[in-house]
């Protein structure tokens, strides 16, 4: 009767147990998901600041009464980052089926370089930041002499190329060329992600995305208490 006892005590033991962890699981679980809720709502305001700043900034400047060389976009697959869409309705052109950027196009992709390199890689406003993807699109033509694989890399060359671009303009060795290249990575997505127009698919974009100091402790914190469990 006595070894029928310390078994049922041993059974209750283990179930209130694993009752336990699972309870305390569950709170963990909730902790993190509030957490991360919480860094995903301070990194959207601080995106939302930096779209609202640099549309500000290029209706101000406008270049000097011409159309703005691009166009800034809050990245709807992500809270945390937000777009500077450049292509050939504003001034951005490549040579056909290349990646160099034809001549009539450099004055106004450093002019863009300038203004958004200016605020991005301020003390401020860097630290912010947690990557900048340069990515190249292209448009749905094919490219003929590579129809399988060439608008990809057209698309990864062009990224690159314009990537180079920068760093040359700025510097490579100045403050800001450091910070591109600390910041920046390329990409190409080929003909996956067309706009409406041909002449709108053949663009680059600039991602960039925010991060949030406080918040990213917070789950630091979560973690470390978890482990001391």
């Amino acid at each position: 009767m006595n070894k029928q006892d310390d078994t049922e005590n041993n059974f209750d033991l283990n179930f209130s147990m694993t009752d336990l962890m699972t309870s305390l699981m569950v709170i963990f679980i909730l902790l993190l998901v509030v957490t991360l809720s919480k860094i995903s709502n301070g990194g959207e305001q601080k995106r939302n600041s930096m779209v609202e700043h640099l549309r500000k900034a290029v209706n101000v400047k406008d270049y000097q009464n011409k159309k703005a060389g691009f166009e800034v976009i809050k990245d709807p697959d992500d809270p945390l980052s937000f777009i500077v869409n450049m292509d050939e309705t504003n001034g951005l052109k490549f040579q056909s089926n290349k990646a160099e950027i034809i001549e009539t196009s450099k004055p106004n992709l450093k002019k863009n370089y300038d203004l958004l390199l200016n605020y991005v890689c301020s003390p401020d406003v860097k630290k912010d930041i947690d990557s900048i993807q340069i990515i190249g699109h292209t448009d749905i033509n094919p490219v003929l002499s590579d129809p399988k694989f060439g608008n990809l890399s057209l698309s990864q060359d062009r990224a690159l190329s314009v990537l180079k671009f920068g760093l040359y303009h700025v510097g490579v060795n100045s403050n800001k060329g450091k910070c591109l290249q600390e910041l920046a990575s390329i990409n190409g997505r080929g003909a996956a992600e067309p706009k409406r127009t041909l002449e709108a698919s053949r663009r680059v974009e600039f991602k960039i995305r925010v991060k949030s100091y406080e918040q990213k402790r917070n789950i630091i914190n979560i973690l470390e208490k978890k482990n001391d469990q």
